[in-house]
């Protein structure tokens, strides 16, 4: 897996060979790769700080990595608690060490990063594909594949309330006041607001509002990522520099980055503003 990110360097006085260019274009491309230890990354989660990404990955595992001012990557934690797909992974909203994930093997888990052995395993009725933290940190919710969402206490991890939707449900995210949650569902809709996000011959698969509440980003199995106004609730760009279907999309601690993930073994980190990486 790699991270992409912008490396700027003066272009060289001379380029006399192909083997001069190739030189030049490996010290000056702009894809750097780090390790995080997993192999199809399926979820992508930012902490309160800024200071952690989380990884979900197919191989059933979870990974944590540290990223320093110059956007360098270490990996530092790898949670190996699940028996199938890690298919989402949620930082919690104001404690930076503690972390939620789902999985296909029916179970939502809660690590503290600081503590790679343990963990706290809930049990679910189906498999897990998306998990998220209330504002205020106290609920965390959960969906599964039959289309249900359940809302539980974070602390005690019971049960409070269930929802059942006649429609697909896919990845869904709070508003910071709280009041709202949109939901990415099929036929290129987001819940609550009925917003047309994508074509209807896509669907919506991610969804992520930046910690200012200012924007909402969709990811969709057409391989754009868009980025709403919360405001006046109109699209603002689409980012498209994806292959495959997006996955996961995260903003950063600050809402000045956004990352977006997909099936082509990559991570675009791009700036909000304009897009630009």
């Amino acid at each position: 897996m790699t991270v992409r990110k912008d490396l700027r360097s003066k272009t060289p006085r001379t380029i006399r060979s192909s083997a001069d260019a190739v030189a030049y274009f490996d010290a000056n491309h702009r894809v750097r790769g780090y390790d995080m230890q997993v192999q199809k990354a399926h979820a992508l989660s930012w902490n309160c700080d800024g200071s952690r990404l989380a990884c979900g990955s197919q191989d059933r595992r979870v990974s944590v990595g540290a990223v320093d001012s110059s956007c360098r990557v270490k990996c530092t934690f790898v949670g190996q608690g699940h028996d199938d797909s890690v298919d989402q992974v949620a930082f919690h909203r104001t404690n930076p060490n503690l972390l939620a994930s789902a999985s296909t093997d029916k179970s939502i888990i809660i690590w503290d990063i600081r503590q790679q052995k343990t963990h706290t395993r809930l049990s679910t009725r189906a498999s897990n594909l998306y998990v998220t933290w209330s504002p205020c940190g106290r609920y965390l919710v959960y969906g599964d594949k039959e289309d249900r969402l359940h809302v539980i206490d974070g602390r005690t991890l019971s049960t409070l309330k269930s929802y059942e939707s006649k429609t697909e449900m896919n990845e869904f995210v709070y508003h910071p006041t709280g009041k709202y949650l949109f939901v990415a569902t099929g036929q290129g809709k987001v819940e609550i607001f009925n917003v047309a996000a994508h074509s209807g011959q896509s669907n919506c698969v991610a969804v992520a509002v930046s910690t200012d509440g200012q924007r909402l980003a969709v990811g969709a199995s057409d391989a754009l990522c868009s980025i709403w106004s919360l405001d006046e609730m109109i699209c603002e760009r689409n980012l498209g520099r994806l292959d495959y279907p997006v996955r996961a999309v995260a903003f950063s601690h600050d809402s000045q980055l956004i990352a977006t993930g997909s099936e082509d073994h990559s991570i675009d980190i791009a700036f909000v503003n304009d897009g630009s990486r």
